[in-house]
């Protein structure tokens, strides 16, 4: 092999994994403390048994929050319900001004009576649409001037409910079709509902609408309330349950592609659900119990983080931050690639 390439190599391979070596931020949103948290997936401890975390408080004042989303713009979205009076339901924008400090926005104004409960992005080259998902009847909503202050219209055909949405990058959307149904109190407490429903999908053009996994049967599925897409691979988070599961996408049975992946060990401990860069998911309780549960791609739970500021989790999202160091280190390997090429042509010559 020639020495200027196997020099070339050798900083290509340094390079990557320094570019590769990155943090990552932790968002939260809490539908009873009504704050917005982050937490340093780098400071949290790995292990058996319940850990106290510190999240920090980014913002409070939101009303009963459900759904978070990074944007193309680097600015954090999610669903507020309002307070059926005065404030509309909404998504709102927080765009950060200093450190972790920043400002809350209307990017989306929501008809009264809409509940978002889940917020996803189409493809950005195929328009970069916001979709919205919601508690109770109606279709996924599209937004695209979500920029400024968008209008929302139905992007599907009416649901029973679309506590979960999830896009592909060829436009797919994924949604949980979920079944809301009010449970007798007592023996239940009052407000109990019981949720229930398939997974099912939507073309680019959030048509023909396709069942891909079905609600109860062989594999437990029991009440989708969070999605995840990783490749061919569809995680969904089971609230009734409190278990995660995976679909197989190269599978079209709905009835034999949806196996076991992990469980909280407690009814409503699964909801939202988010993926670390290493392959872990986070989900959070849905019952008012402050946690945070974290598992190996595996299934193997990991870390069980419980804060009072987390209340009932309404949405979980993981955005890495490159570290400066990082950075400088792989700007001067980049800068020894090019000084290599340099020095050879120079050779040649």
């Amino acid at each position: 092999m020639p020495r200027a390439l196997a020099r070339l190599l050798v900083v290509a391979a340094v390079t990557t994994s320094i570019l590769n070596a990155q943090a990552e931020t932790i968002y939260v949103t809490s539908r009873t403390t009504g704050h917005l948290l982050s937490l340093d997936s780098a400071a949290l401890p790995v292990g058996s048994g319940t850990f106290a975390v510190t999240p920090t408080r980014i913002a409070s004042g939101l009303r009963q929050s459900a759904g978070l989303a990074i944007g193309s713009d680097g600015k954090l979205y999610m669903g507020d319900i309002g307070d059926g009076e005065s404030v509309d339901p909404s998504i709102q924008r927080f765009t950060f001004t200093t450190g972790s400090t920043g400002t809350f926005s209307t990017a989306v104004s929501l008809q009264e009576g809409t509940i978002p409960t889940a917020i996803a992005f189409r493809p950005q080259n195929l328009g970069g649409e916001m979709l919205v998902g919601r508690y109770g009847p109606g279709a996924v909503l599209a937004v695209s001037d979500w920029q400024t202050n968008g209008t929302a219209t139905d992007y599907t055909a009416s649901l029973n409910s679309s506590l979960a949405v999830a896009t592909a990058a060829d436009g797919t959307l994924y949604v949980a079709n979920n079944t809301i149904q009010n449970l007798p109190s007592p023996p239940f407490p009052a407000g109990a509902v019981a949720i229930f429903g398939p997974i099912v999908k939507f073309d680019a053009n959030g048509a023909n609408q396709q069942t891909i996994a079905n609600d109860g049967g062989p594999s437990g599925l029991y009440g989708p309330t969070g999605l995840l897409l990783d490749g061919n691979k569809l995680y969904s988070a089971s609230v009734m349950n409190g278990n995660l599961y995976r679909t197989d996408l190269t599978n079209l049975d709905p009835a034999a592609n949806t196996s076991f992946l992990a469980s909280t060990g407690t009814a409503f401990g699964a909801g939202a659900l988010a993926r670390l860069a290493n392959g872990d998911f986070l989900t959070g309780n849905t019952n008012a119990t402050n946690v945070l549960y974290r598992f190996t791609s595996t299934g193997s739970l990991v870390g069980v983080y419980q804060s009072a500021d987390f209340g009932v989790v309404g949405g979980i999202a993981v955005q890495a931050v490159p570290e400066p160091g990082s950075l400088a280190l792989a700007a001067i390997g980049i800068g020894a690639a090019a000084w290599t090429f340099r020095g050879r042509r120079r050779t040649r010559t």
